[in-house]
């Protein structure tokens, strides 16, 4: 059976060993004091088999270093670092050669090693390469050259490997330089593997030497086996911890954000309320507007109804003068024609004449009269034909239709007999009810005409929209599309910005059309009429809301380029109009392109809308691709709403055109009644004048018969009855006189009332129409409230006084509600946004303020943080899975199946000594029991639902992990091991005895730690493929401290044992154990220091010193354990007795 055996082993320049070859046997020790350089040879030994890989090698950490606190390393053995920092070489090129030569002579010689470089004057080991040679035995000589000084010194690197090439030619072998310590290790066993051809696990090969080289640092079996018997398979946690931080760091930023959002939404409500009480702050204002304009107009009414009742007794007064004074003139005229007839006794005129007279005196005022009246009827029927609804029509004609109907009922030389006050005031009456309907009907007509221009003004904007959109233009904000209609009519021609410029990349039109705001249609007046068209928009009326429009100043207008940065954004914006250009780079001014926002940042804006600057960080909603305006724009999806607006808008204008006609027809139907108390007067007037004629005519007829009468006694009779008739006419005149002195002065007195309150009546009902027009009432509030004080049976003075106390507490909670929003919202802008814009008491403002805040947290940050959060999560989520779970579930599994090979591996070897087999023994950590389950759970099919959210029932472990509250949950998933306590039964004939850790804590040293290189031997045959039915191949097996606590029968078993495994061991012992392991060797290593010199004496154990060593092994010959029994019965017989032979 070929083995490969470990035969020379060369050392150039490591440690004290100048150059030095060390030769081996199937079983070799090395025997020296502590402290004499046998750990320096182990140490190099592991740096060869290892591939010079570091991180692999257990480097002594008694050897002592540098610092005089840890072992030394690889560098400072190539400087030969000896004690502290005394050492023997400035500069070195080492070489470590181990030679392997198969015991059958059948397979070729394989020699493995590197080359290595150091300096003191360098911190770092440098590897010059890594060699395998198959078919060469390298030799010491092989590695050096003389100098000038006959002084052998190392070859070189590329000369050494120049050798290595031509001895390979010759030979028809082959080398290998693998660039990694990982390859050297893979083509080094690949070298030495059995002659079968089966392969050596890297891997089981560096744990199985690690095992044997660390069996004396064994504190207990549980560690023994999870750090020298079972893979560590670490696992790297950084990623996951760093998604991990990621994760809680969005979850924060999410939890932060709806807290804001929180804010936000109580600012709103804040909002909201305020904007509650501003709506019934104003509706109470144009209640008390309307009330007041209510109480004024009953006050008007009152005011009318007292001069009207004075007039009419002031009239009625100056009719009595007229009647008294006609009466008395007609009286003394009859006493005085008595009293002339009486005298003179004259004939009296004809009476042929006095019925022509009377005609000619009564049928024009009858007819003036009848005329006058017919008028006033006429208006009152149209009026009724147009607007009958209205109804009371008739009953107000009813007083002229009658007077109509006395006048015209007479013939013109018949008398009228009526009560001409009684009449007057029945026309009166009728005229004061007229009176308002005409006012409300001019009103109402008012009303449709504002309302029908504003319809057409909107009718006329939808249609301008809508050949903007065709013409591939943006469709612009009703106020601004008003403003360029009333500008345009004036002859001021004027563009839109938006239609003027553009953003020459894309990407960056949202944030950029987001900054400027309503600045995008600011208007540009044709060059040379800004100053007229700003007249002209200093005069459009309030409710076209031309604070919403900007005009662009070409004056002031200049942008500066120079002053741009070059990532600025100015720079984005291009156009012909150098005027619209120009105020659109200076809105942007220094601004610039950001890629994202640090605390370095310049001014400037991210694609996503974070704003940097002034020390401050803040974030504007970038506008979405259907709010962008400049440039040409594709708006055809609004091009179907605008034409059904439109539709709507021309039905609502005809409907209203229609009603604004009725109420036009209606006005001038009513213009014949306008005036009514002059036709009263002049009717009055008229009718007096008849009655005086009328009296005048009857008084000459009187006098016919009074002339034609014959009795003297009858005329004197009439003579004395007329002087008493005009002396009671002359008292009746004076004091009708004086009564129209009083009601005169009573009558200029309602009327300067009434002038007093007709000044102020076009201001009150302004006033009442603005405030009902106020934007901010609350139309159906409005009515209800007013329905509500309508219906509550109060006075309307005390209805005003309510009100009024309404106003002016609603108004107070207004004024304080809008200074604590604007606090509040300046808290929250200090403390998330130093730059939001705030206008204190606008209060429309804070609320759009917010509102954008609230959308913008809503559809950007927050969204942008829960997608962030959740696709964290899912990485996190699938690192767990893939990295980890899925990682440690076969890492469990690998580990299982590692422990049955071996408990299958050492239940087919041959038992150790006192027939003792050992079985490794796995049990679970009951602490760590509910993560490993979850564990498995995640490694399978997984739980349904987020592992990271509530949802699944994670262990507790597992939670604290999540939040950064628990390490041993980290200690766990980076080494699997710990999630379990190891032992290793003692078994007899199948039967557990004992274990380990008994017999650790109570065992001789013999016990305890034979079966520690037992095991270690096993997973050594394991690993070199000695368990497959083929003992070949690579056999090497290194034991420190092997004769420490253990003594010397169970030194030999264990070397048997070694050696029925077809393992080659090579032992360090210290010099008082050479006794224990010197029947067991076939070579020993003597090595002695002092200080820098180290010797080194190769022992050779022939056939006959073993016969020699071996000739008190009781095992090897039981005959003389008989004859020591023997004698120990023979000392224990009485004196004299002997031993019958």
């Amino acid at each position: 059976m070929a083995m490969y055996l470990l035969e020379k082993f060369h050392l150039v320049q490591f440690f004290l060993f100048r150059a030095e070859t060390l030769s081996f046997s199937p079983a070799t020790g090395i025997v020296a004091p502590n402290g004499s350089g046998k750990s320096a040879i182990l140490d190099a030994m592991q740096i060869v088999l290892y591939g010079g890989d570091q991180n692999q090698i257990d480097l002594n950490a008694q050897s002592g270093g540098v610092s005089g606190t840890r072992g030394r390393s690889v560098r400072e053995y190539c400087l030969g670092y000896y004690r502290g920092d005394e050492h023997i070489r400035e500069n070195a090129t080492s070489y470590l050669t181990m030679v392997f030569r198969d015991t059958e002579g059948e397979l070729p010689p394989v020699s493995v090693g590197l080359a290595l470089g150091a300096s003191v004057g360098d911190p770092k080991l440098h590897v010059y390469g890594r060699y395998v040679v198959q078919g060469v035995a390298l030799a010491l000589d092989d590695h050096l050259e003389a100098n000038a000084e006959a002084e052998l010194l190392p070859l070189a690197w590329g000369t050494f490997n120049k050798l290595m090439e031509d001895a390979v030619s010759r030979v028809n072998g082959r080398l290998a330089v693998p660039p990694s310590a990982e390859k050297q290790v893979e083509a080094m066993l690949f070298a030495l593997r059995p002659k079968g051809g089966g392969s050596i696990d890297p891997r089981a090969f560096r744990r199985a030497m690690k095992n044997a080289l660390n069996l004396q640092k064994v504190p207990d079996t549980s560690s023994f086996v999870r750090n020298y018997i079972v893979d560590a398979y670490p696992i790297e946690l950084k990623n996951f911890r760093s998604q991990l931080d990621n994760l809680r760091s969005l979850q924060a930023k999410v939890l932060e954000t709806l807290d804001r959002l929180e804010n936000v939404k109580s600012l709103i409500a804040a909002g909201h309320k305020a904007t509650q009480t501003r709506m019934h702050a104003a509706t109470y204002r144009a209640l008390l507007d309307d009330y007041e304009r209510e109480q004024h107009m009953d006050a008007v009414d009152a005011a009318q109804t007292t001069l009207h009742e004075a007039r009419d007794r002031h009239q009625a007064a100056q009719n009595a003068v007229d009647s008294a004074k006609a009466e008395h003139d007609r009286l003394n005229g009859v006493y005085i024609e008595l009293e002339l007839q009486s005298a003179a006794d004259p004939a009296i005129s004809a009476a042929r004449d006095l019925a022509s007279e009377r005609e000619r005196s009564l049928r024009p005022i009858k007819t003036n009269v009848a005329q006058a009246i017919r008028e006033v009827v006429a208006g009152f029927e149209k009026a009724n034909r147009v607007k009958p609804d209205l109804g009371g029509w008739q009953h107000l004609a009813m007083p002229w239709v009658e007077l109509l109907d006395a006048v015209s009922s007479t013939s013109v030389s018949d008398a009228l007999v009526l009560d001409v006050s009684q009449a007057s005031a029945a026309l009166r009456e009728s005229s004061m009810r007229v009176a308002p309907i005409i006012q409300s009907a001019r009103r109402q007509l008012d009303h449709d005409e504002q309302r029908l221009s504003k319809l057409g003004n909107e009718l006329r904007i939808a249609n301008e929209q809508i050949k903007r959109i065709q013409e591939g233009k943006a469709e612009l904000p009703p106020a601004v599309q008003a403003v360029v209609n009333i500008l345009g009519d004036k002859g001021l021609l004027c563009t839109p910005v938006c239609d003027l410029v553009t953003v020459t990349d894309a990407d960056w039109a949202p944030v950029i059309e987001g900054f400027l705001g309503r600045s995008r249609t600011a208007l540009v007046v044709r060059s040379g009429k800004f100053e007229d068209a700003l007249s002209v928009f200093n005069k459009i009326p309030w409710d076209t809301k031309p604070d919403s429009v900007l005009l662009v100043n070409p004056v002031k207008s200049k942008a500066d380029m120079g002053v741009v940065p070059p990532m600025g954004l100015a720079h984005l914006i291009a156009g012909d109009n150098q005027v619209a250009v120009d105020y659109i780079r200076l809105r942007l001014g220094r601004l610039e392109r950001l890629e994202r926002v640090t605390t370095d940042s310049p001014e400037g804006f991210t694609r996503t809308g974070e704003q940097a600057g002034r020390a401050d960080f803040g974030r504007r909603r970038p506008l979405s691709a259907t709010e962008l305006v400049l440039g040409r724009q594709d708006a055809s999806h609004r091009l179907a709403v605008l034409r059904q607006q439109r539709s709507t808008l021309g039905q609502n204008a005809a409907e209203c055109e229609q009603e604004a006609n009725r109420s036009r027809q209606l006005v001038e139907a009513l213009e014949k009644l306008v005036g009514l108390e002059g036709r009263i007067q002049d009717i009055e007037r008229w009718l007096n004048s008849h009655i005086q004629e009328q009296s005048a005519l009857d008084a000459k007829a009187a006098m016919q018969e009074i002339a034609s009468a014959p009795d003297l006694l009858a005329r004197q009779l009439l003579i004395t009855e007329a002087r008493r008739a005009a002396l009671a006419a002359q008292s009746k005149l004076e004091e009708s006189s004086r009564d129209v002195g009083t009601h005169g002065e009573a009558f200029r007195q309602a009327q300067r009332r009434l002038d007093e309150l007709a000044d102020r009546t076009n201001g009150i009902c302004s006033k009442a129409a603005l405030s009902r027009r106020n934007e901010y009432v609350g139309d159906e509030w409005f009515e209800t409230k007013r329905d509500e004080f309508d219906g509550s049976g109060l006075s309307l003075h005390t209805i005003v006084a309510k009100i009024s106390d309404a106003t002016v507490r609603s108004g107070n909670q207004l004024s304080s509600q809008v200074q604590a929003l604007a606090s509040d919202m300046s808290t929250y802008a200090n403390q998330f946004d130093p730059q939001m814009d705030i206008a204190v008491g606008d209060l429309g403002a804070m609320c759009e303020t917010m509102a954008q805040e609230k959308q913008r947290l809503e559809e950007s940050e927050l969204h942008h943080y829960q997608v962030l959060s959740a696709e964290a999560a899912e990485a996190a989520e699938q690192t767990f899975k893939v990295q980890i779970a899925a990682r440690l579930s076969d890492h469990f599994a690998s580990m299982r199946s590692t422990l049955n090979e071996l408990n299958s591996t050492m239940e087919r070897l041959p038992p150790f000594s006192n027939n003792e087999k050992y079985h490794f023994v796995t049990n679970l950590n009951k602490d760590h029991e509910s993560l490993y389950k979850f564990i498995l759970k995640v490694a399978g099919a997984g739980p349904e639902g987020d592992i990271f959210s509530g949802q699944v029932d994670a262990p507790p472990e597992f939670r604290a992990m999540l939040e950064g509250k628990d390490a041993e949950a980290n200690r766990l998933l980076e080494d699997y091991r710990n999630f379990f306590n190891f032992e290793i039964d003692v078994r007899s004939n199948g039967v557990t005895v004992t274990d380990f850790s008994k017999r650790m804590d109570k065992g001789s040293g013999g016990e305890h730690r034979a079966p520690l290189f037992i095991v270690a031997a096993a997973s050594m045959a394991r690993a070199l493929g000695k368990l497959r039915g083929d003992q070949g191949g690579m056999s090497l097996i290194i034991f420190d401290e092997l004769g420490d606590k253990i003594d010397s029968v169970n030194t030999r078993a264990v070397f048997e044992y070694l050696k029925a495994l077809g393992l080659q061991p090579i032992v360090a012992a210290p010099d008082d154990a050479l006794g224990k392991i010197n029947e067991s060797v076939d070579t020993y290593i003597e090595m002695y220091r002092d200080d820098d010199l180290i010797s080194i004496k190769h022992v050779r154990i022939d056939d006959d010193g073993h016969v020699i060593l071996d000739s008190d092994n009781w095992r090897k010959h039981p005959e003389l354990f008989e004859e020591e029994l023997k004698r120990v019965e023979a000392s224990r017989m009485p004196h004299g007795e002997g031993v019958v032979a």
